[in-house]
């Protein structure tokens, strides 16, 4: 209802491919790009984050 389908499928796809990502680099004891896709993973979170706490806000705006 507030937040468009493509985000809704499309956010969290892309955090697990981060994970694949990130567990073929540990896999292959890659540690220093490893790190640098977890950093990348953790800022990716408030992509994923923000845009469905504001859907949330809106659809349940009279409980708050």
């Amino acid at each position: 209802m507030f937040l468009r389908e493509t985000a809704l499928v499309g956010l969290p796809l892309a955090h697990g491919a981060h994970h694949i990502v990130q567990i073929q680099q540990l896999v292959k004891g890659d540690y220093a790009a490893e790190t640098g896709t977890r950093a990348a993973m953790c800022t990716h979170m408030f992509t994923i984050v923000d845009p469905l706490a504001g859907a949330l806000a809106k659809q349940f705006s009279e409980k708050l």
